[in-house]
């Protein structure tokens, strides 16, 4: 059977035959084959494991990943003007970090395109840059106090929340426009109609950052390297803080990732032959994951007299091994760097945590940051923390780092690094043809909208 899915196919090389071979079978048979779901696989920055479902996305996107090319739903943007790219300003605190630097807006300048930037005194880059790079300056927040002003068929661009739940803004706003951000609302996560509904009473539609996928479902821009390399370097940091009793971790952005080793380095003891924390990494194959090894490998080459941290990096067989949680607990840091998209056994919960008493975990870091998720993998914590306080501290439990916008700790190089992946398909936007990473996007929020049933 062919089945149909609300989720996309991620799988490991050697699943992978097996897909492609039944799936070039599956191309033979008649357009009239009815399709049902199928077998749920995981979704992650890494491919991680048979036993959970996969990221949702595209139908055609998973079909066409094994060899078979159905048409992509493809959205009529002959009607629209698609030239016009507003960079709104951040409301979350905290939040330094920019989706597009002044020298990518000035390639999309130079293509055509019209840029305005909305001012932001938090924004790591200054005003200033991208007016000298050709864009138009307008008031902050000129999208939520007047969005009137603002031509509807205007892409606006940003990174997370459109606004505090607790602002002038949030009880009544409803969005007319083409946004393009995290939303955090195609996944059931908690208040997810609530954003939906802004869009159904307004007109406007999410494409959403996180659903930009490529022909085999894989993921254009992300700021996963940052998020896994920020997230190790708080995980570190707070073992050490615990094991140490120094005073509550509290951080403030970096310059740069030196400056931020320099700080862990001051947290950890000065004897080589002290403690020797054991590090696991879930999902190290991934972009987070691949960030959070790479923040240990760094650091133990920053601080040759430092102990030196024992990473083991797990991924698909690792996981996939019976005894595979009660390992989890033979460390004393964990990074999750997976974000799980359907039901599969928690990767730690107080159960597993009671049954055995003398476990070494003592801090985790949850990079996917998710916990109003059904399906959140650490389900002894319920809430993210923030910069200014990023260790959730709980009796009996490892403390839990929770940041949901872990990159702004080096928003400066999370921002070159983020706009670069992006940058070339912003230019795509008003070029006929080369839309399909946004039409698979405009297709996730169709079925969103569609699921949340407002008519």
């Amino acid at each position: 059977s062919i089945y149909k899915n609300n989720y996309m196919l991620q799988t490991t090389t050697a699943t992978m035959r097996i897909a492609s071979v039944l799936m070039n079978r599956a191309s033979r048979l008649t357009s009239r084959c009815t399709l049902t779901p199928a077998a749920k696989l995981l979704s992650s920055s890494s491919v991680l494991a048979t036993s959970v479902p996969i990221r949702r996305t595209d139908i055609s996107t998973s079909l066409r990943a094994y060899g078979v090319s159905p048409a992509i739903a493809v959205r009529d943007w002959s009607q629209r003007d698609n030239s016009h790219i507003h960079l709104r300003s951040e409301t979350l605190e905290d939040e330094e970090r920019t989706s597009l630097i002044p020298s990518h807006a000035k390639r999309l300048i130079e293509k055509g395109y019209k840029l305005t930037v909305e001012k932001n005194p938090a924004r790591i880059i200054p005003d200033k840059e991208y007016e000298e790079a050709g864009c138009e300056i307008v008031p902050q927040n000129l999208w939520l106090n007047e969005p009137q002003a603002v031509p509807k068929d205007t892409f606006i661009l940003g990174l997370k929340y459109l606004c505090p739940p607790d602002s002038k803004w949030a009880k009544d706003l409803t969005c007319a426009h083409r946004h393009i951000y995290f939303a955090h609302c195609f996944k059931n996560q908690k208040g997810w109609r609530d954003e939906m509904k802004r869009f159904r009473l307004g007109g406007g539609e999410i494409l959403d950052l996180e659903f930009l996928t490529d022909e085999n479902g894989r993921r254009v821009a992300s700021f996963g390297f940052y998020a896994g390399y920020a997230g190790a370097a708080l995980g570190l940091a707070q073992f050490y803080v615990k094991q140490h009793q120094l005073p509550m971790l509290s951080v403030t952005s970096f310059p740069t990732k030196k400056n931020l080793l320099e700080f862990v380095r001051g947290l950890s003891p000065r004897e080589y032959n002290a403690e020797t924390p054991a590090a696991v990494v879930i999902g190290a194959l991934g972009a987070a994951g691949r960030g959070a090894c790479q923040f240990f490998e760094d650091f133990a080459n920053f601080a040759k007299d430092a102990p030196k941290v024992q990473v083991s990096k797990n991924d698909l067989p690792e996981m996939l091994a019976p005894d595979s949680r009660e390992k989890l607990l033979q460390h004393e840091v964990l990074v999750n760097c997976i974000n799980l998209q359907g039901p599969t056994e928690p990767f730690v919960s107080k159960e597993s945590l009671a049954a055995h008493p003398r476990h070494r975990l003592q801090t985790v870091v949850d990079v996917s940051c998710d916990p109003s998720s059904p399906y959140n993998p650490l389900p002894f914590y319920d809430r993210e923390t923030t910069l200014k306080e990023p260790a959730l501290i709980q009796p009996d439990l490892p403390d839990v780092i929770a940041v949901s916008h872990l990159p702004s700790l080096l928003p400066l190089e999370a921002s070159q690094y983020f706009s670069e992946l992006l940058v070339p398909h912003l230019l795509n936007l008003n070029e006929e043809g080369k839309r399909d990473v946004w039409n698979r996007a405009a297709a996730v929020y169709d079925r969103v909208l569609a699921e949340a049933k407002f008519d």
